[in-house]
């Protein structure tokens, strides 16, 4: 299980630069840079690239802010901050587990959804801040991407790896994120799948 000190270790490996003992740690100037983007990093790449994480897919009942919306809607709703929305998915009709989305007209205005439905029910994309529960490969992808921050603040702006890193997080890394996320996913009917006690999950 990857952690987020592993995450942070690649990438400065990447950019050819000294491992950390610890992270968070201010006391190098290679943790402070780390610490800077690494968060931002990760929120970058989960809403994002139009995949939905399993990971990071979440449901949540949303609470009415008592302002009316001054934008031509109905209802205005404070989006989840505990933890954090990062993009919303679409809206549900319940919170019963039923991810068909709700075929009804919304809008995000900074951290509210807006919308003419008096219930909003959301799935969404949540903020991860922890990687223990990665793939190997969004672990790799996340210090590929962490790296390509990296590199102008340690190595200089004349540098070219900040590019040519992010070329191959976009190109190659990914990829191949989204993949082992897609293969994750079940899908019912599909070829060689078999039920949970056919497969011995019971």
């Amino acid at each position: 299980m990857a952690t987020n000190l592993d995450i942070v270790n690649m990438a400065l490996s990447l950019v050819g630069d000294v491992w950390l003992t610890a992270f968070p740690d201010t006391s190098k100037k290679e943790g402070r840079y780390a610490g800077l983007f690494f968060q931002q990093a990760l929120d970058e790449m989960i809403s994002g690239a139009g995949v939905d994480w399993r990971i990071a897919t979440d449901r949540a009942e949303l609470a009415q802010v008592t302002d009316q919306p001054t934008f031509g809607w109905a209802y205005a709703y404070q989006l989840p901050s505990s933890p954090k929305s990062l993009r919303v998915i679409s809206m549900l009709l319940n919170d019963e587990g039923n991810d068909e989305p709700l075929q009804v007209a919304w809008n995000i205005n900074g951290q509210y959804l807006l919308t003419n439905e008096s219930q909003a029910f959301i799935l969404y994309m949540k903020q991860i801040t922890q990687v223990g529960a990665f793939t190997p490969q969004m672990v790799n992808a996340a210090s590929v991407l962490l790296a390509s921050k990296l590199a102008v603040p340690l190595k200089g702006k004349s540098t070219d790896l900040g590019r040519i890193l992010l070329e191959q997080y976009e190109l190659v890394a990914l990829p191949k994120a989204i993949e082992s996320n897609n293969a994750e996913n079940f899908v019912e009917g599909e070829a060689g799948e078999k039920p949970w006690t056919d497969a011995g999950r019971v």
